[in-house]
């Protein structure tokens, strides 16, 4: 089943200017690095509260 690229889901059927297509795409990436930025920080604060609670324990 070959599916053309304006076919795809998600794509908006309606013309986007080259404009608009190139800020979407830079706040969609935006958007990745921000959410990626969260869990990394997330992340680092339960290490940091596993080590504390380790070297209290100890």
């Amino acid at each position: 089943m070959n599916m053309r690229p304006e076919d795809e889901p998600g794509v908006s059927p309606g013309p986007a200017s080259p404009e608009k297509k190139t800020k979407q795409a830079l706040l969609g990436r935006g958007l990745a690095l921000f959410i990626g930025g969260v869990a990394v920080t997330a992340f680092l604060l339960y290490l940091a509260v596993a080590l504390y609670a380790a070297f209290r324990a100890g």
